[in-house]
């Protein structure tokens, strides 16, 4: 249960529900990747990422959505902290 745990939470919360490599070096850089960023998360707003947060920075880095976007889901998160 806790790979079915873990997987869901992968898909889900980080938005990877698509994996972009076949390999083993490739699958273990995207699950780095995914869960580096998502600790960058925690240390920046000192709570975990909600999907607005990760859907903006996913938003950001595929060209859609300026920084701008992505720093006021960040304010969001620390507002909502207080």
């Amino acid at each position: 249960w806790q790979i079915e745990i873990f997987f869901r939470w992968f898909k889900t919360t980080l938005q990877c529900k698509h994996l972009l490599a076949e390999s083993e070096n490739g699958l273990e850089l995207h699950f780095y990747a995914a869960l580096i960023a998502s600790l960058l998360v925690v240390v920046h707003t000192g709570r975990r990422p909600n999907k607005a947060l990760l859907r903006a920075l996913h938003f950001y880095l595929l060209g859609w959505a300026e920084w701008t976007h992505v720093e006021e889901e960040v304010l969001r998160c620390k507002i909502a902290r207080a």
